[in-house]
Parts: C-alpha cells; sequence; structure tokens
C-alpha cells in the first residue's frame, strides 16, 4: 500500500492531535518520537508508519547572488550550504558571546543528523558563545537544530553555524563550509535543506512562502535534489513576487539518502525578505 492524498491529508488532520499524544506514529518539526509499538502493531496490521514534519528557511537579505535559504547567509563569502562528502566530527558556534552556558542567550542546543550510514543521530551540547564546541559523534549529515534552553534573553542572540571541527572560525562562522544553520532570535533551524534518513521515502504536500518580494525585487526560489548516485537536479523552479501558498500538484517523491536544497536568488536590487515553509510527511520502509 503506497501513500495517497487521503492518507497524507489524513495524516495532517492528525497533527495537532497527535503531536503530544503518547500513542502517536507522529512527530510535529522532529521533536516527538514515533511509538515503536505502535509502528510494530501497523506493520502486524500490513499497515505503513508516517511522520509529518515541516522544514522552515528563512532570510532577511537574500542578495542577487544565489543563496541557500538559511538564517545568518550570506557570511564570510559563503551563500551555499554544503554536504559533507563523509562523516566527519563537527563543531558548533554562535557569532554572539551571550549564547553560551550561563548567558543570556541560547544555552544548550539539540544537534539532529545523520551517520556514515544514514541513520538518525542527534547529540546536546552547550553553547560557548563564539568559540566553538565540537561534537563527540561523526555526522555526515545536519538536518535540524534545536534551541533546548536559554538564558533571560529567551533566544539565541546571534547566527548559530555548524561546520567541520578542521575548520577555522571567524567571527562565529566557519571560513569554508557551513553544513547548517539557526537564525538570529528562532531556537529551531532557519536553513531549509533536509537529507531523507535511511529506510525513509518523504514525500512534499505543500509550501507557504512569505516574502517582502515585489515585481521590481522578484526572488527566483530553486529547488535542489541529489540523489544516492550523487547527480544534482533543479526538480523546481519559481518566481515570486508576493507571498503565495500552495499544495504540490503531485507529490514530490523524494528517496532515502536524496539531499534536498532550496535556494533564492534576487532578481532586482538590493537584498530581500524571503521565508519558505514546506510541510511533509516521512514514510517508514523499514
Amino acid at each position: 500500500m503506497s501513500l495517497n492524498g487521503a492518507t497524507i491529508r489524513e495524516t495532517l488532520k492528525q497533527i495537532e492531535k497527535n503531536t503530544n499524544d503518547p500513542e502517536s506514529s507522529f512527530s510535529s518539526l522532529g521533536i516527538a518520537l514515533r511509538n515503536p509499538l505502535l509502528q510494530a502493531e501497523n506493520k502486524a496490521a500490513g499497515l505503513r508508519s508516517y511522520q509529518s514534519g515541516a522544514i522552515s528557511g528563512f532570510s532577511d537579505a537574500i542578495p542577487t547572488t544565489e543563496t541557500t535559504i538559511a538564517g545568518g547567509l550570506p557570511v564570510n563569502s559563503i551563500n551555499r550550504i554544503t554536504f559533507p562528502a563523509s562523516a566527519m566530527i563537527m563543531a558548533i558556534s554562535s557569532t554572539s558571546t551571550d549564547d553560551a552556558s550561563g548567558g543570556t542567550g541560547l544555552q544548550t542546543i539539540l544537534i539532529s543528523g545523520l551517520d556514515e550510514d544514514y541513520n538518525e543521530i542527534s547529540e546536546f551540547k552547550l553553547m560557548n558563545g563564539t568559540t566553538k564546541v565540537t561534537t563527540t559523534a561523526s555526522f555526515l549529515r545536519i538536518n535540524r537544530l534545536i534551541g533546548l534552553s536559554s538564558g533571560s534573553g529567551g533566544f539565541n542572540v546571534g547566527n548559530i553555524y555548524i561546520g567541520a571541527d578542521s575548520d577555522t572560525f571567524t567571527g562565529g562562522a566557519p571560513d569554508t563550509n557551513i553544513f547548517h544553520s539557526m537564525g538570529i532570535d528562532t531556537n529551531i533551524s532557519s536553513c531549509h535543506i533536509f537529507t531523507v534518513p535511511l529506510n525513509r521515502a518523504l514525500y512534499f504536500i505543500r509550501f507557504n512562502v512569505n516574502t517582502d518580494a515585489t515585481e521590481s525585487k522578484p526572488i527566483r526560489m530553486n529547488i535542489y535534489l541529489t540523489g544516492f548516485e550523487s547527480i544534482t537536479r533543479k526538480i523546481a523552479q519559481n518566481i515570486f513576487s508576493a507571498s503565495s501558498e500552495f499544495e504540490t500538484p503531485t507529490f514530490l517523491l523524494q528517496a532515502e539518502k536524496s539531499d534536498i536544497e532550496f535556494t533564492g536568488e534576487n532578481q532586482g536590487a538590493g537584498t530581500v525578505i524571503f521565508q519558505v515553509f514546506s510541510i511533509f510527511a516521512l514514510e517508514d520502509l523499514s
């Protein structure tokens, strides 16, 4: 039995109802965990399990150069998020000294990603301001950063970046490659990239675009997909001169180990605010 429109729409209806339900197999924004017992029951009954989720990318300054839709980009002459060639020890840092244990900003963070075999892994870290903090595990991909605790300010004061531990960080940002980011005052990823884990299939359902783009300053948004065969394809391209909400005409299927990146490019002068929020369903194929 494959995923169909009725199944997806029913999944969406259940997001709020089931996110906090301990018997739920759904999760919202990747924070709630699937219930293994329920999944086993689903399999025994010949049913499939799905997760609902979302990716949000936000930039308050999309330039005229093509840039990953992500908080804190461009920085240090870096416009695009990089997907590592192999698993490695990562390092995370902020552009503000207030994002540290005992500081007024973000204090602890959850790094969620994939290991060398594309299995889901995560790690908790204490922030240390503009000084990079290294991971214990080796990550192949970073899918999400989630703030867990903060000081009196309530949110991260600086942009948060994660890159290779071997890289040099300047002002709290990597000099060579950025693998994920969190924009100021968000406490959660604002980077529109995602890699599909092992034994999963991802179906895009709906996109919401919020922007101050105009007819004289339109934004070209590109969607790139890199499959396990390492060939990158531009699977969609749209021009936006106003905010928009739309469902995909067909449910866009992305296979396991696929890398997804959304980019933006200002077709006029100056910079433009641009946010894209994507709703998806993840099918468990294990």
